[in-house]
């Protein structure tokens, strides 16, 4: 089998996360990286002995490459994935898969048309805890789901680095989002959230949403950003 040809879309710290990854995959090759930063594109090729690098990301999107990883800002995420399957790329994405529901639409529509896969990096279920609850729901072993609960609390300190950048839904909550669907297996059908804001940044500290489902399940989603520094961490 060939080796699958990928160039990265951002080299930040979670861009070098995933070059590290697939360069230890045998059947892959990471072969271009694009990053606006230019010096940290040479410092990143030399270390990983990534042969292109391109400060312009549609023009990796044109060469000789089988996947695009798109591990770029949060509100870029749609336009690059557009673009990648555009050039006939297969994306890997982070997450979000996009902010606007308009580019996510766009997106599934390319994929189906251009025969392209698109996967976007909701880890959280391929987590043995979370993958053995899955197990367990479709076995019957835990009855009958009336209600899911997911609560994540994380250190204030943490939430500076993107609290100007991106809503926390799409951050942290998106994984919780993810399980809830996956679990629930059914067509979502109403939406009741609200959100506050404590530290002055230009999104919300914390949010609670309740879902219901086509099913009768009911899901409650909590997230806040306010634990102390050195705090524990509380996801359950």
């Amino acid at each position: 089998m060939d080796k699958i040809r990928i160039g990265i879309l951002g080299v930040g710290r979670f861009g070098r996360l995933h070059l590290h990854v697939l360069q230890q995959l045998p059947n892959c090759e990471v072969v271009a990286i694009s990053d606006l930063n230019e010096d940290l594109l040479q410092q990143v090729s030399e270390k990983y002995g990534i042969p292109h690098t391109y400060r312009n990301p549609e023009e990796m999107m044109k060469s000789d490459l089988d996947v695009i990883d798109i591990v770029s800002d949060e509100s870029t995420h749609g336009t690059f994935a557009i673009q990648a399957l555009e050039h006939g790329k297969h994306v890997f994405i982070e997450k979000p898969i996009a902010t606007t529901v308009r580019d996510a639409e766009r997106i599934y529509q390319l994929s189906r048309e251009r025969g392209k896969q698109v996967m976007v990096g909701n880890i959280s279920r391929f987590a043995q805890p979370y993958y053995m609850m899955k197990k367990s729901i479709e076995a019957g072993a835990l009855g009958e789901i009336g209600h899911i609960r997911a609560k994540r609390d994380f250190s204030r300190d943490w939430f500076q680095s993107f609290g100007k950048r991106v809503h926390p839904v799409y951050e942290s909550g998106i994984h919780d989002l993810d399980l809830i669907l996956w679990f629930a297996d059914s067509a979502c059908q109403e939406v009741y959230a609200v959100e506050r804001s404590l530290s002055g940044n230009r999104y919300p500290d914390l949010f609670t949403a309740t879902l219901t489902f086509a099913n009768g399940i009911v899901a409650t989603l909590e997230s806040a950003w306010l634990v102390p520094r050195k705090g524990p961490r509380n996801l359950t």
